[in-house]
């Protein structure tokens, strides 16, 4: 199993202080976070489909992929309603900087995301990541949701060599995070008949709470080599 670790500056609690916690605390900071949607908490929002036009061609896409990445940096970088990117701009490409400069707001709410206002920006974000070295489902359009894209996303856009060394990835989400937060990467195969599933999925933990799910289902008839599924989602835990 990979573990990516997101922890920012704040101190942790220490190992005392840990095991006085009681479950029966964390269970109650849990359901006080679900139940009461604190202000700062973003919404995760669904994939839907997306009208692309890139000069004259007219794509229809789902950004399920796509839309994580945006909400992901929203996670990662909000406050107040805007991500605040000075303290990374030596690390971000200079092409999504200045993406996420013209394009600073963070609804908290994800309906939002679902006005003309919130269509045109998630257009205008599939456009910004078509035609890279990502792996598609519709040649340069529509980002195929795995471990592998993400992975291939931060390579992209920020000054990072991954080369497999998860510790590096670490050190960039610990850059970026505003939270105390963490991520635990899970990877589960199953091959059911001739449908061979792969389910990737990261657990967003906050104070040690878990809060949000990535995950990335692909499945596919092995047999005949056909993809049958292919489907990435952010959501609450």
């Amino acid at each position: 199993m990979d573990e990516i670790f997101i922890i920012n500056n704040l101190e942790n609690n220490s190992e005392s202080d840990s095991e006085t916690s009681t479950t029966s605390e964390a269970e109650e900071l849990k359901y006080y976070i679900n139940n009461e949607k604190l202000e700062n908490m973003i919404e995760p929002i669904d994939g839907m489909s997306i009208k692309l036009r890139d000069n004259e061609d007219e794509i229809i896409i789902n950004d399920s992929f796509e839309i994580i990445m945006l909400r992901l940096h929203h996670l990662l970088l909000n406050e107040d309603g805007v991500m605040r990117l000075n303290k990374v701009k030596e690390i971000m490409n200079e092409e999504l900087y200045e993406f996420l400069i013209e394009n600073p707001g963070v609804a908290i709410d994800k309906e939002f995301y679902k006005s003309q206002a919130g269509i045109n920006l998630r257009e205008k974000w599939c456009l910004f990541l078509s035609k890279r070295s990502f792996i598609y489902s519709n040649v340069n359009y529509e980002i195929i949701p795995s471990m592998n894209n993400l992975k291939k996303f931060f390579e992209i856009f920020y000054k990072i060599e991954l080369d497999n060394n998860e510790n590096n990835l670490n050190n960039l989400y610990n850059r970026l995070s505003n939270l105390n937060l963490k991520i635990i990467n899970l990877v589960n195969y199953e091959l059911l008949n001739n449908e061979y599933c792969i389910k990737e999925n990261q657990k967003i933990l906050i104070d040690n709470i878990e809060f949000y799910e990535i995950e990335f289902i692909n499945k596919f008839d092995k047999i005949n080599n056909k993809s049958l599924l292919r489907q990435g989602n952010l959501r609450y835990i």
